[in-house]
């Protein structure tokens, strides 16, 4: 008797747990939990792990994102922007205005879904407030409140010595009815460069630089039901006025303060609870390990997961080691060498205002730079801040978490945002020798297996490879380091046939072959079509293989978008085995393939046919009438 057939329902749970841990935890996990009961509880199981893991800092690692490295524009839509603001809500990153290389500011709205990794230009109804720099921007249930900035008509030094123009303009946007509403309050203060948060209905403003061009230390409360500003008497000792600094939400009673610089210029290292309830009250927080907290700069934007804080940008004092001199030239700008240069470069012409006493206004040294960077490059380390002692005797330890992969390179006016087991590392400007280049990147560290990134190197040779007058046939193989999880070239072939190809791959590695193939027609002509080639034996880890399988459509996009135009024939093929891949087996999915395009080419041209004809008739029509009236008009 033959036995039933097997469904996907009959899986094991092992098997099952481990497709899920590779399935998306924002669009991908919510449809899988909606399948089945068993499905719900693995999916939910699977959700807490990641949380679990982030929080506990297990397995984690980095991995790019989104980056717009094409020269033609195909794969960037968001421009390259610093100073702007994001936040996450509903499984998506907001991004709103920015200022570009050639000093433009915008107000729009971008949406960056982490699901399907696509960027969307929002295009909202009603008024957003003016461009701004130094706004922050923050989620309320399905709304985002912006608030506060430097207005754009002093935004050419954005952080120089004179701030008159500050904006006090709220501006809500609603997600759900894509509406967006513009409150001015005179009594609202106007502030730049502050931090912002929301505990239950309350958005609660701290610091910032005022009008004056001088710190703020006081607390403003925006009751976002009531839609009213008012200023709480806290007891206690208030911190110092301070701007640029982090604000973490702790629970709906406890709020942090971290870090920051004041007036003078001065980085600051200390830490301040805010309790919240029928009385507000200031603690100081005592630190543990302080000497691994060691700022590169200022903004880090902390990022609660847990009962941890994570301090990106900020380097532990077991992953950079300086000399005295170094630091002491680092800590003390004032002592500026001959080959100093500026930390943010603007035109001279537009540099009215911006001198050793602005406010952020830092000289550095290029060998400074350079050691910081190099030591950041080779570091996997990230510095977190450990708040389990907080509410019993109000200290905090810091602590260092190893990441598989090495972080991001350092930028400034970068942001860090908190998504659902995951954090998102969005652009800023990249520090150079020379000047400071916007990155438009996003990177993400998470506690799950990894998308392959394309090195430099890799690029550029699909480019060339596109590029190669060929007259017989040539192959690129590609292979996926697993450590750094980045897509490199292993061997270009050339003038190659199917054996050499076959003798070139291995029997328990993956592979993508990238093989550009002399075709020979019937009628004498001769082409090249692309033909992409993902190998994977039966006998490789299934580590190995998930890598590369979960690397697949990237691999075939970036194929696509380096190599293929919409008039070049391209193929993919996926087999198991080595000895399958035969000069029939190309010859057919090239057939097929030509026959779907030339189908498609002859829709097309049959639709073309279809309109130019239907525009004959009514040109013809047209001139009927014409001559009909002209006629009549003699008459």
């Amino acid at each position: 008797m033959d036995a039933s057939p097997s469904t996907i329902v009959d899986i094991p749970e092992d098997i099952l747990k481990k497709i899920f841990s590779y399935v998306d935890q924002y669009k991908g996990l919510k449809a899988c939990s909606c399948v089945c009961r068993r499905w719900k509880v693995m999916s939910d199981h699977i959700f807490k792990i990641r949380e679990q893991y982030l929080r506990r800092g297990i397995n984690l690692q980095w991995r790019r994102l989104w980056m717009a490295y094409s020269d033609d524009g195909k794969m960037a839509a968001l421009s390259f922007r610093q100073y702007r603001i994001a936040c996450y809500l509903q499984g998506s990153v907001y991004v709103i205005g920015g200022f570009t290389k050639d000093q433009t500011l915008y107000n729009d709205i971008w949406k960056f879904d982490l699901s399907s990794r696509q960027w969307k230009h929002v295009l909202f109804v009603g008024e957003l407030t003016l461009p701004t720099i130094g706004s922050t921007l923050v989620p309320y249930k399905h709304f985002l409140i912006q608030f506060g900035g430097c207005k754009a008509d002093c935004c050419r030094n954005p952080y120089g010595d004179s701030y008159v123009l500050l904006s006090n303009d709220l501006s809500i946007y609603n997600v759900k009815q894509n509406t967006c509403s513009v409150k001015r309050d005179i009594s609202a203060p106007k502030l730049a460069c502050h931090s912002a948060s929301v505990v239950g209905d309350l958005m609660i403003i701290f610091g910032g630089i005022n009008s004056a061009a001088l710190c703020d230390g006081r607390v403003h409360v925006f009751d976002i039901k009531q839609e009213k500003w008012f200023t709480p008497f806290i007891k206690g000792r208030s911190p110092e006025a301070r701007f640029l600094h982090s604000q973490v939400v702790v629970d709906d009673k406890h709020l942090l303060i971290i870090g920051g610089r004041n007036s003078s210029g001065c980085i600051l290292n200390d830490v301040w609870l805010l309790i919240l309830g029928e009385e507000w009250e200031w603690k100081i927080v005592t630190c543990s390990n302080c000497e691994m907290y060691q700022p590169f700069y200022p903004q880090h934007f902390c990022c609660a997961v847990g009962d941890k804080v994570y301090l990106i940008n900020c380097y532990g004092s077991n992953t950079l080691k300086r000399n005295p001199e170094t630091l002491s030239r680092f800590m003390n700008p004032s002592s500026r060498a001959s080959d100093s240069w500026d930390l943010i470069h603007f035109p001279k012409d537009r540099l009215t205002n911006f001198t050793l006493k602005s406010l952020i206004g830092i000289i550095m040294c290029r060998d400074v730079i350079g050691e910081l960077r190099l030591n950041m490059k080779r570091s996997r380390s990230i510095l977190v801040m450990n708040l389990s002692d907080l509410l019993k005797d109000f200290s905090v330890r810091y602590e260092i978490v190893e990441s598989r992969t090495a972080l991001p390179l350092f930028t400034e006016f970068f942001l860090t945002i908190k998504a659902e087991g995951e954090l998102i590392f969005l652009g800023g400007s990249e520090i150079s020798a020379t000047r400071t280049k916007i990155m438009n990147s996003s990177s993400v560290v998470e506690s799950s297996l990894g998308i392959c990134t394309p090195t430099e190197a890799v690029l550029n040779q699909l480019k060339e490879f596109r590029m190669r007058k060929n007259v017989t046939s040539t192959a690129l193989i590609l292979k996926i380091d697993h450590c750094s999880q980045e897509l490199i070239c292993e061997e270009l072939i050339e003038n190659c046939s199917i054996e050499n190809i076959n003798e070139a791959l291995l029997e328990d590695e993956p592979r993508f072959v990238l093989l550009c193939r002399r075709t020979q027609h019937s009628d004498g002509r001769v082409s090249f079509p692309f033909v992409l080639i993902f190998v994977s034996p039966s006998g490789c880890i299934p580590e190995v293989q998930i890598l590369y399988a979960g690397s697949v459509r990237f691999v075939r996009e970036l194929v696509k978008a380096n190599n293929v135009s919409e008039y070049t024939v391209f193929v993919f093929i996926v087999i198991r085995e080595i000895d399958e891949l035969t000069d029939d087996l190309i010859d057919t999915n090239l057939h097929r393939t030509r026959l779907e395009f030339k189908a498609t080419n002859d829709r097309v041209c049959a639709q073309y046919s279809t309109d130019a004809f239907q525009d004959l008739k009514r040109f013809e029509k047209l001139l009927g009438t014409l001559m009909r009236n002209m006629a009549s008009r003699e008459k």
